[in-house]
């Protein structure tokens, strides 16, 4: 019955994302983060990212919620990972959502509670999805390149460390420029 996120190393939780999942709930069951490089449409990001859009673009499982009532489709996704050792996670993570299709309207079974929330259907109509806000859960590009939840004004709740090159020496400079790496005061002010 537990109900992780589930995170990268190089992804960091700058916020307690508690409150904004609780209010997608009880009707969400999968809540990724995106490689969208432009938000939908929310200024302040405190909804999910219009889904039609959104999720066309990559899903970056590099943070998400997972509610336990998800387990199969986690499960054949643990299945195919195992199958198929070359192909890369993250896209086969997205394709075993898209079995079925990916259904956003009523018609489709999609609840209008579901679509107040911005949530739809993946894995046969089996399982809510929703594409949290880049602007307050960052990707490398939306935080550090854009700046996005400084321009908007918004503090995000993660901030991954993507888009960034020369592994994990570029990922903590990376973190180190914008202040979000625990380091001496010293390095910060020589």
């Amino acid at each position: 019955g537990a109900d992780p996120i589930v995170t990268d190393a190089d992804a960091l939780i700058t916020r307690d994302p508690t409150p904004f999942i609780l209010k997608l709930l009880p009707e969400a069951q999968i809540l990724v983060t995106s490689d969208h490089l432009m938000s939908t449409d929310d200024p302040v990001a405190e909804t999910l990212e219009e889904p039609m859009r959104a999720s066309n673009s990559a899903w970056n499982i590099g943070y998400f919620y997972l509610h336990h009532s998800a387990l199969p489709a986690i499960a054949h996704w643990k299945a195919m990972c195992e199958e198929n050792p070359t192909l890369w996670d993250q896209n086969l993570f997205k394709d075993i959502f898209k079995i079925g299709k990916l259904r956003f309207t009523e018609s489709q079974g999609v609840s209008a509670a579901m679509r107040s929330k911005r949530l739809f259907l993946g894995y046969n109509g089996t399982v809510s999805i929703g594409i949290l806000p880049i602007a307050t859960f960052c990707g490398g590009h939306t935080y550090f390149v854009q700046r996005m939840p400084q321009r908007r004004g918004v503090s995000p709740y993660s901030v991954h460390t993507t888009f960034q090159y020369s592994g994990a020496v570029g990922k903590t400079h990376r973190l180190r420029e914008a202040m979000l790496w625990l380091d001496e005061p010293s390095y910060y002010d020589p």
